[in-house]
């Protein structure tokens, strides 16, 4: 963890002066309009044809952080191609990288989306950063038999998932029938206020627990509630479908089964299918 928040400080720190400067020393130009320089050096060798990679990345613009694999539960794999290398994909940057490098690319929002919309969180003609470490390559045949291990490993989570709702269901003696999304409502309190709708900003209490009743995250009762507008798609879509049921003044608990939260993947301390209990006051709606 320590060695992720030094590359995350140095990373972060050469974007502040790139963004005031047109070029930085050590860095090296490339084509496609990517810049990059080597934060540490690997031992390892060039990524062979046809091998699978596996990459942990922070993928960030000067305001946002878009994608950080470190809190995703695990690296992400890729089959290196370097014919592919001509069209801007991972391939790209991979090409200019040896196993155990940890580099830090800067390239222009209009290359990596060349052709292609552009997301609301991006800018025409900004700068995105991408900090790369590659970590190891695997044959096609080792990368195949430990897929196969992943995906027994991931039908024993999904089952047990499903277990464990169907005893928490039971333990509890709710009665409520799930919504054709499969997530459960319970009403704690029918509020007397205005139903929210797309669009509007609502201002709610929150507390997220895992169905061991371990809690994960919860907001400041104490402070001011936490203000949230519906429909951008910032909040796991349970929640927000939730929340399209409540009226203002009104408790809930929402049970949401991981294809509504954090599915396969899990989030930082969610493990991989995991059931989330939200408990949630929508205090007003404007």
């Amino acid at each position: 963890m320590r060695r992720v928040l030094t590359l995350l400080m140095l990373s972060f720190f050469i974007q502040n002066i790139y963004s005031q400067v047109s070029s930085l020393p050590g860095f090296t130009k490339a084509r496609n309009g990517i810049d990059f320089i080597t934060l540490k050096k690997g031992p390892g060798g060039k990524l062979i044809n046809g091998y699978y990679a596996s990459i942990d990345y922070l993928l960030y613009t000067k305001d946002t952080v878009i994608y950080n694999s470190y809190s995703r539960g695990g690296p992400h794999i890729t089959r290196y191609d370097s014919i592919d290398a001509r069209e801007f994909s991972f391939n790209t940057l991979l090409q200019f990288m040896t196993i155990g490098d940890s580099t830090l690319f800067i390239i222009s929002s209009d290359s990596i989306f060349k052709g292609k919309e552009m997301p609301w969180y991006m800018k025409n003609n900004s700068s995105v950063f991408y900090t790369v470490k590659l970590q190891s390559q695997q044959s096609k045949n080792e990368f195949e038999t430990e897929s196969k291990k992943q995906q027994d490993l991931m039908n024993i989570l999904a089952n047990k998932e499903i277990n464990d709702l169907n005893q928490f269901i039971k333990e509890n003696k709710i009665s409520n029938q799930p919504e054709p999304s499969g997530i459960y409502y319970i009403e704690k309190k029918k509020g007397k206020g205005v139903q929210p709708v797309k669009g509007n900003t609502v201002w709610i209490f929150l507390k997220c627990s895992l169905i061991s009743g371990k809690e994960i995250y919860r907001t400041c009762f104490n402070c001011k509630p936490l203000d949230y507008a519906l429909g951008s798609g910032k909040f796991l879509k349970g929640v927000e479908e939730g929340l399209y049921m409540m009226h203002a003044g009104g408790k809930a608990r929402l049970i949401l089964p991981s294809a509504l939260a954090y599915g396969a993947a899990g989030y930082q301390t969610v493990p991989s299918y995991s059931t989330l209990i939200i408990d949630i006051e929508l205090v007003d709606v404007k």
